[in-house]
C-alpha cells in the first residue's frame, strides 16, 4: 500500500515494511538476481547473488539457510578460553548467572534480540564469549558498579581483537548490539560498530531468504530463528532514533516480521513481539525522513503528505494501545509495554513541530501549539511512571534522545506561547529535571544526568532570553517560504510569575554540573553526530 499519491514506490518503500507476502515475502533476493557465474566479481557482492535453492520449498521463513546455525562454539572448553570474564576471574560463576538473570529480566525486554530459553547463562558461555562479556558488562551497569569497568574494557578488547582478525559470528554481531545500546557515555564508535555488525549480517547471508524447511525439534528452531531476530535487531538499531542517519541494511533485505513471527507463534517469544511493534514505529519514522528529503516541494505540497504519516500514526496508536489493544495483551512485559508506548509518542512531537512549521494562520498556530503541550504533558508523565518503575534509567540513550527533543521543542516554541503557557512547560521541564536527577542516583555519567544537566542549561537560556527585549516579529507574505513568525508579547518584565519560580529553581538546582561543559557535548555529538546544544535549536525542516 502506498498512501502517499504523490510518492514513487520505491521512495516510499525505503522505510516500510510488511509488504504483501505474494510479492514481499521473501524480499532479501528477486527472482533477477543473477546466479554466481564463475568471475570473482560475481562472489564479492553477497547482496547480489542467490544461492541456488537446493534444499525445497520454504516454510515461510525469511531468510537464508546459510544464516540459521547457531553461534559459533568455542573449540575449546570454555575454561581455557582467554576471553571468558569467569575463567579470568573478574567474577563467580554465580555472580555472572545473577547478572545474566537481570539482563533477561529488565535489559533484554528492552531491545528484543535475545531468546531467554535459549541463552541461558550456560548456553551463552559455552558458546559466545564476546556475547557473554557484552551482556554482564550491559547488566553491572545497573546493578554492580564495581565491577563495569572491568567488564566493559574487556568487552572492548574482545571486539577490537575479533575487528583485527576478521572474526565474524552471531555472537559478536548480538555483542556490538548490546554494547551499542549501553555503550559509555562519550563513546564514539557506536554508529560503526553499528555498520561493522551489519557487514557481518549480510557477510552470513541473514538477507536471504530461507531455503530450508524449519526445523521440528524445539532447541533447534529457537538456534535457527535466533540469526533473523537478530537481523530484524539490526535493522531497528539502523533506523533508530540515536542517530538519525540514512540506514545502512536496504529496504528489500528485510522481511515480514509479521508473517516470520506467525510461523513459530507456538512458542510464544515475547520479544519478538516487541520488535513488530517497534518496527512499524520506527516505519512511521522512515516516513518522516522521507518527506524531509523532498526539500525542492512548495510548503502547500507537504500537506496531504502530511496528513497521511498523521493518519498512520493515528492507526498504529489506536491497533497497539487504544483500549484494550496493548503491547502488554500481546504477550510482553510491563516493561516492554510502558516502553514502547512511550517512544510511540516522539513522532507526534516532530509531526508537530512540521505542522507548525506550515502552518499559516494564528489560529493554526495557536490550534498545534495547544496539541503540542498535550503531547509534551504525556511524554512527561509516562516518564515519571516509567522512573518510578525502575525502567527509565535502563532505556539509556533512547531515554536521552526523547527527552531531548522535548526540550529543543519546548525551546524553539516558547516565544510563541502566551505566559500561562510558558509557566506550565517550564513546570513541565522541571519536572523532567527532577526525575532525571531521581533516577542517576548521584552518578554524573548515567544518561539520564546528562539530560539533567541539558534541561538545566536550557532553563537558563530561557531565562536570560525572556529577559531580553522582545521584538515585534516581521510581517511575511504568504508566498514566502521562509518560516511564519510570531508576533510576540511586549516585553516580559522579572514580576511574571514563571520567571520567579525559575529563578527559585535554578538558584536551587544546579545538579553535577561539569567543570568541563565539552564532557557533556561529546556525550550528545556520540549520539546525534553533529553539534547539538540548546544553544543551536533545529532549523526548519525544508532549511
Amino acid at each position: 500500500m502506498v498512501p502517499f499519491s504523490g510518492a514513487t514506490a520505491q521512495t516510499y518503500v525505503d522505510d516500510t515494511i510488511g509488504a504483501s507476502p505474494s510479492t514481499a515475502s521473501h524480499r532479501g533476493i528477486t527472482e533477477s538476481r543473477r546466479q554466481p557465474g564463475g568471475a570473482i566479481a560475481d562472489y564479492l557482492d553477497p547482496g547480489d547473488v542467490e544461492t541456488p535453492n537446493t534444499a525445497g520449498p520454504s516454510t515461510g521463513g525469511t531468510f537464508g539457510a546459510f544464516s540459521t546455525s547457531a553461534p559459533q562454539t568455542q573449540t575449546q572448553p570454555v575454561a581455557h578460553s582467554i576471553e571468558d570474564p569467569v575463567s579470568l576471574g573478574f567474577l563467580s560463576q554465580m555472580e555472572a548467572s545473577s547478572l545474566f538473570s537481570y539482563f533477561h529480566r529488565h535489559l533484554n525486554p528492552l531491545i528484543g534480540l535475545l531468546d531467554s530459553n535459549l541463552h541461558t547463562f550456560e548456553y551463552t558461555r559455552a558458546t559466545s564469549p564476546p556475547l557473554t562479556t557484552a551482556v554482564l558488562a550491559a547488566a553491572s551497569t545497573f546493578t554492580r558498579r564495581d565491577l563495569h569497568p572491568q567488564l566493559l574494557n574487556h568487552n572492548q578488547t574482545i571486539l577490537n581483537r575479533a575487528m583485527s582478525n576478521g572474526a565474524c559470528d552471531i555472537g559478536i554481531v548480538q555483542s556490538i548490539i548490546i554494547s551499542v545500546y549501553w555503550k559509555a557515555p562519550t563513546d564514539r564508535t557506536a554508529w560503526m560498530k553499528i555498520g561493522w555488525a551489519i557487514r557481518m549480517g549480510y557477510q552470513m547471508r541473514w538477507h536471504h531468504p530461507w531455503r530450508t524447511q524449519l526445523p521440528a525439534e524445539e532447541r533447534e528452531l529457537r538456534m535457527a530463528l535466533d540469526p533473523e531476530r537478530t537481523w530484524f535487531c539490526l535493522w531497528c538499531l539502523d533506523r533508530s532514533r540515536t542517530f538519525d542517519l540514512p540506514p545502512a541494511i536496504q529496504p528489500d533485505h528485510i522481511g515480514d516480521i509479521s508473517r516470520w513471527i506467525e510461523n513459530h507463534r507456538q512458542l510464544s517469544i515475547g520479544v519478538d513481539q516487541h520488535l513488530a511493534v517497534s518496527m512499524e514505529q520506527l516505519s512511521l519514522r522512515g516516513q518522516l525522513r522521507w518527506l524531509k528529503s523532498l526539500k525542492t516541494l512548495p510548503r502547500e505540497a507537504y500537506l496531504p503528505f502530511l496528513a497521511d504519516i498523521s493518519d498512520r500514526q493515528r492507526r498504529i496508536n489506536e491497533r497497539w494501545y487504544g483500549k484494550g489493544n496493548t503491547p502488554r495483551a500481546a504477550g510482553l512485559t510491563e516493561e516492554e509495554a510502558r516502553a514502547l508506548y512511550w517512544l510511540s509518542l516522539e513522532p507526534k512531537l516532530e509531526i508537530l513541530r512540521i505542522e507548525l512549521e506550515l502552518a499559516t494562520s494564528s489560529s493554526d498556530v495557536e490550534n498545534i501549539l495547544q496539541r503540542s503541550l498535550v503531547t509534551i504533558a504525556d511524554i512527561v508523565s509516562e516518564a515519571e511512571g516509567m522512573s518510578s518503575g525502575g525502567i527509565l534509567k535502563h532505556l539509556f540513550d533512547f531515554a536521552s534522545c526523547i527527552l531531548s527533543t522535548l526540550t529543543i521543542f519546548v525551546h524553539d516554541v516558547f516565544r510563541q506561547l502566551t505566559s500561562r503557557q510558558k509557566s506550565y512547560v517550564v513546570t513541565l521541564l522541571k519536572r523532567v529535571h527532577r526525575l532525571c536527577v531521581d533516577v542517576s542516583e548521584g552518578n554524573s555519567e548515567m544518561a539520564t544526568a546528562f539530560v539533567a544537566r541539558f534541561v538545566q542549561r536550557t532553563l537558563r537560556l530561557l531565562s536570560a532570553e525572556s529577559r531580553a527585549v522582545s521584538r515585534m516579529g516581521t510581517p511575511i507574505p504568504e508566498t514566502s517560504t521562509a518560516a511564519p513568525q510570531q508576533v510576540v508579547d511586549a516585553p516580559i518584565t522579572t514580576t511574571e510569575p514563571f520567571l520567579a519560580d525559575l529563578d527559585e529553581f535554578l538558584d536551587t538546582n544546579t545538579f553535577s554540573l561539569p567543570v568541563n561543559p565539552t564532557v557533556d557535548d561529546e556525550y550528545w555529538s556520540s549520539l546525534f553526530l553533529a553539534p547539538f546544544s540548546a544553544e543551536q535549536p533545529a532549523r526548519p525542516f525544508w532549511a
